[in-house]
């Protein structure tokens, strides 16, 4: 189906004709690798897309014409809220911690942006914590090996 062109498109018990310009695995691929330091690797048989080694996006999971991001439970809720011909929990347990789907042919440039920049930066927020801890456990050690000897 062409960029722009009508699509029906039917997600659950939703239905609607909408005009979009319709993204592709091509398009999420590029915009997952434009995020700051991401990078491709694979997951499962799957491409996935990661910062600092932890996936913040994947891509062909359950389906080809879908992707997935891993995204803060009050994100995830919004995107469904707002765009739920697009976006549903992944089924399970991995949906109820955030990881969301995200059928291609029902999104938008901006929103597909959108949801692959909120999921890329929370896994970047959450190394940044991880190595803040590393660094007062570093320092709390060093301060009682002073105190001790």
């Amino acid at each position: 189906m062409p960029a722009g062109a009508l699509a029906q498109l039917s997600f659950g018990r939703l239905n609607a004709a909408v005009m979009l310009n319709l993204m592709t695995s091509a398009d999420f691929r590029r915009i997952a690798l434009s995020m700051p330091e991401a990078y491709e690797s694979a997951h499962m048989g799957h491409p996935d897309f990661r910062v600092a080694g932890q996936i913040f996006a994947t891509l062909g999971y359950s389906e080809e014409r879908c992707g997935v991001v891993l995204l803060p439970l009050e994100e995830q809720a919004r995107f469904v809220r707002t765009h739920p011909l697009a976006f549903a929990p992944v089924k399970g347990a991995w949906g109820r911690r955030g990881d969301t789907q995200i059928v291609l042919e029902a999104i938008d440039s901006s929103t597909l942006q959108a949801a692959i920049a909120a999921a890329h930066s929370a896994k970047q927020s959450a190394r940044l914590r991880k190595q803040r801890r590393v660094r007062e456990r570093r320092l709390t050690k060093r301060a009682y090996n002073e105190k001790a000897g």
